[in-house]
């Protein structure tokens, strides 16, 4: 991903071309503005597991990890991620069926 600069006048974030969850970050004294995909998270551990069976540590953590790889991502649980187990598949023996 590129980032880029670009001096407007007035607001300078209200006038953005940042995209989806990236943040507009606003330089006062050059009139410019960046996106970013750096969040100011909280440490607070408060785990959420995506539609994507990932972790994250909370969901800003999510979005921002979604804003910087691209890959859309959604709340599927709040907390640890299921323990996902496949089926063992075992043999049968025949049954004979018995006609009366």
């Amino acid at each position: 991903k590129q980032w880029y600069q670009r001096r407007v006048r007035g607001d300078i974030c209200g006038e953005s071309d940042c995209s989806g969850l990236e943040k507009c970050v606003a330089d006062y004294t050059t009139g410019t503005y960046t996106c970013s995909c750096e969040y100011e998270c909280s440490k607070n551990f408060d785990p959420i597991c995506a539609d994507t069976c990932d972790l994250h540590w909370n969901e800003c953590a999510m979005n921002e990890m979604t804003c910087r790889d691209g890959k859309a991502r959604e709340i599927m649980s709040k907390g640890f991620c299921p323990v996902i187990v496949s089926p063992t598949v075992r043999d049968v023996p025949e049954v004979q069926v018995l006609m009366v």
